[in-house]
């Protein structure tokens, strides 16, 4: 799936109100495709929602959406972003998960420290 945007929302109202006015706000959000995805984020960044594809249910048009409590512990992390999507059983194309950042960073800094070296 590909992520199309990231807002930071109140959760106070439902998944379908929050949409409806963020496409108020930004129109391109109203084209989402089938494999488009956008991520809700809380004010206080403990909660994110995932929303995505429309469905006919009962011939009603529903978002479907996954929400996803953090632990205090663990505040919002970006670099954890497909780590998340991964939690809710969904695959963001060409988004890294943490462990890939963490194993880039170490990479990027043992080569520099080779070449400090030499």
């Amino acid at each position: 799936m590909r992520l199309k945007h990231i807002e930071t929302v109140d959760f106070r109202s439902s998944e379908r109100t929050t949409f409806d006015a963020l496409c108020a706000l930004r129109p391109h959000l109203r084209r989402m495709r089938h494999d488009d995805v956008v991520l809700l984020r809380s004010r206080r960044g403990d909660q994110l929602q995932f929303v995505w594809a429309w469905d006919i249910i009962d011939g009603t048009r529903v978002l479907r959406s996954q929400r996803l409590r953090l632990d205090k512990k663990t505040p919002w992390n970006p670099l954890m972003l497909a780590d998340y999507a991964n939690t809710i059983g969904l695959e963001l194309a060409g988004i890294k998960t943490f462990k890939q950042h963490m194993e880039r960073a170490r990479t990027t800094l043992y080569s520099a420290v080779e070449r400090a070296v030499r």
